[in-house]
């Protein structure tokens, strides 16, 4: 819910790097505007894609905010609960939040060594200007 309109943000900058000579080099070619969009545009983004994928991930993730106002007791997220493993007898209970610390990050982790080879190109897709 807060991530949509940052998504929609990236993946606009994304959509209008991409050379409208191509796109228009297709409908002259005769291929209609879902043609190009599937044929063209797509696989020209798809590193943009993959890129913008990981951010949301990652801040849906680790959204604590929205996870606290909507789960119940039985059902809390990782964030909720690290939050919750301070007391005012035993303090802070720090080897458990560092334990749940790092098995949070796996899933992130492994998700940007799946799309790895997208993710440079991705944030680097519009540095450079014509």
């Amino acid at each position: 819910i807060v991530t949509l309109p940052f998504a929609f943000w990236l993946m606009k900058t994304f959509f209008e790097e991409v050379p409208i000579e191509i796109e228009e080099a297709a409908f002259v070619c005769g291929c209609s505007y879902w043609r190009v969009f599937y044929k063209i545009t797509l696989p020209i983004v798809k590193p943009g894609i993959a890129t913008s994928t990981l951010f949301v991930f990652i801040l849906n993730w680790s959204d604590y905010l929205l996870a606290l106002l909507l789960t119940q007791k039985e059902w809390i997220t990782l964030p909720v609960y690290m939050a919750t493993l301070a007391s005012a007898m035993g303090g802070q209970m720090y080897g458990m939040k560092a334990a749940l610390g790092l098995i949070a990050a796996i899933p992130p982790i492994i998700f940007g060594l799946m799309i790895q080879k997208h993710l440079v190109r991705g944030l680097t897709f519009g540095a450079l200007k014509q």
